[in-house]
């Protein structure tokens, strides 16, 4: 469509919510990739909102993606390794590692069955449902 010489038409902003209804959408869960301190190497905490409190919960359902082998002269652009990204908003905004943590790591995604590790995460490529 971006190659086309007629104007973008305004409906097409409007698709994903046309596609996906917002009182349709799925049950989801809480996710925090969460960064204890400057050491430690971030990892994923499920946040159970159905205990009362609500609290972290033992198995996020999360493994990290095998690395990626790249081809001759390719790289990603930026660097968007939770740690570094974590470590200079703890510095702009003079706020610890778990509190960045809180405030800008949640990620939500769908519910998943009991016991199953459906996601696997990669710092570059983000969080995607396995196979």
């Amino acid at each position: 469509w971006w190659d086309s010489e007629q104007p973008i038409k305004p409906w097409w902003c409007g698709e994903v919510q046309r596609q996906q209804k917002f009182r349709l959408s799925e049950k989801d869960e809480a996710y925090y990739l969460w960064l204890h301190d400057h050491h430690s190497t971030s990892y994923w905490r499920w946040y159970n909102e159905a205990a009362k409190p609500p609290k972290f919960g033992d198995n996020p359902g999360i493994e990290t993606a095998p690395p990626l082998t790249l081809g001759q002269g390719m790289h990603f652009w930026l660097d968007q390794s939770p740690e570094t990204i974590y470590q200079t908003l703890a510095s702009d905004l003079g706020m610890d590692l778990p509190q960045v943590s809180w405030n800008f790591g949640e990620l939500r995604a769908p519910e998943m069955q009991e016991n199953m590790h459906e996601y696997d995460y990669h710092h570059q490529l983000g969080l995607y449902r396995r196979g």
